[in-house]
């Protein structure tokens, strides 16, 4: 990425990252809609299988494609995406805490998951803070 004057993201640059957290969104949305076993096994391990894992995962793989695809299509049209990276970082906010939370019974991968959805809703949050007002 190229700074701009001023030390703040260029514009395409930053609709670049947007695009990429958005695609990266809708790819993992699908495959837990898709194939929710599989999945879901990062999450919750061998119970991923269960009906009821199956479901949520189902649920996180809708919630996650409709916030990636509300994103790509802001940047699309030239809008603000500032929302839809909000619904992100909350979302991910609660994934992160709910992964620690589960990491004793579910293991140290959690941990690691639980890393990556906090780092994704900093960047999503940062992201949304560099919104040049209209």
């Amino acid at each position: 990425m190229i700074p701009s004057p001023g030390g703040k993201l260029a514009a395409m640059d930053r609709r670049r990252v947007i695009t990429a957290v958005a695609a990266a969104r809708c790819a993992a949305g699908t495959a837990f809609l898709v194939a929710p076993r599989l999945a879901g096994m990062a999450f919750a391990g061998s119970s991923a299988s269960s009906p009821a894992a199956v479901v949520l995962a189902r649920a996180l793989g809708i919630r996650d494609l409709l916030i990636g695809v509300g994103a790509l299509r802001a940047v699309a049209k030239g809008d603000d995406p500032g929302d839809w990276l909000l619904y992100g970082a909350a979302s991910d906010t609660v994934d992160a805490l709910a992964l620690t939370a589960a990491a004793p019974k579910l293991g140290r991968l959690r941990l690691v998951l639980a890393g990556v959805a906090g780092g994704a809703a900093i960047t999503q949050l940062a992201l949304r803070a560099t919104t040049p007002a209209r």
